[in-house]
């Protein structure tokens, strides 16, 4: 027997991450859109608008703090989450270290002082538009922003 077709709806959605320290971060708006049963769907849209945000309350890993997300049959009905599989894209995070901690960490291992490592940090947080972001952890974050603290993590221990 055929795995029934389930289309998922979203509807006003949105969610937003708070901080102890900071303003809260707006992770997705209001998500309106319904994705078709058996068709390829493409979301795209720059770093930050809330894509991964988006497919992370599809799969039940986050819960929206607005609007509804729905799983409807070929019948019109509405019905439980289907089981469903999702590739991410991979981060080389430590998601209990925050943007900082994670770009520093490699210089901290490498002996650098502290005032030293954390300059160099911020200023490549600086480079790749991340300012006000240091102290949150990888889970606030997009996945294009994950990605660039990813590449920082990195590149700043590369640069010497």
């Amino acid at each position: 027997m055929a795995a029934p077709q389930i289309a998922l709806t979203f509807k006003h959605v949105g969610i937003v991450f708070s901080s102890e320290d900071s303003a809260p971060v707006i992770a997705l708006a209001d998500a309106t859109c319904r994705f078709a049963p058996g068709r390829v769907t493409a979301i795209i849209g720059p770093s930050g608008c809330g894509k991964s945000t988006l497919l992370q309350i599809a799969r039940g890993f986050l819960q929206p703090t607005r609007g509804t997300l729905e799983f409807v049959d070929e019948a019109g009905s509405k019905t439980a989450r289907p089981a469903m599989s999702t590739v991410w894209q991979a981060f080389n995070l430590f998601p209990w270290l925050t943007v900082i901690e994670n770009v520093t960490f490699g210089l901290e291992l490498r002996g650098v002082p502290r005032k030293e490592r954390e300059g160099r940090a911020r200023q490549a947080i600086a480079a790749v538009d991340l300012t006000g972001f240091e102290r949150k952890y990888p889970r606030q974050l997009s996945g294009g922003m994950r990605q660039r603290v990813g590449i920082w993590s990195t590149t700043i221990i590369l640069a010497g």
